[in-house]
């Protein structure tokens, strides 16, 4: 017989800013990425978890309103300073 393997759950993301940088700002993706990454955010404004080679920073904006940032190993530091600012605060709108 045959084991079968549970497939793995992804962090759920909501937009690539650059490669190895992700944003998400949908509350329930948020929720459920806490869930399943066990990071507890009751007692903090914010919070950085690191899973493997991947760092999840996870910022309050008031009260259950949070963002997380997704930063990968493999994220280009050279793209990250290029990025318009103007774009960001979009992104965060």
């Amino acid at each position: 017989m045959k084991n079968h393997k549970q497939p793995k759950r992804k962090y759920l993301i909501g937009l690539e800013i650059i490669a190895g940088l992700n944003i998400t700002l949908d509350q329930n993706k948020i929720k459920k990425n806490c869930k399943f990454l066990d990071i507890d955010m009751s007692n903090c404004k914010s919070k950085i978890s690191k899973r493997n080679d991947i760092a999840i920073t996870t910022i309050g904006l008031g009260y259950n309103n949070f963002l997380q940032y997704e930063v990968k190993r493999n994220i280009n530091i050279c793209q990250l300073n290029k990025i318009n600012n103007d774009l960001l605060h979009t992104l965060m709108r």
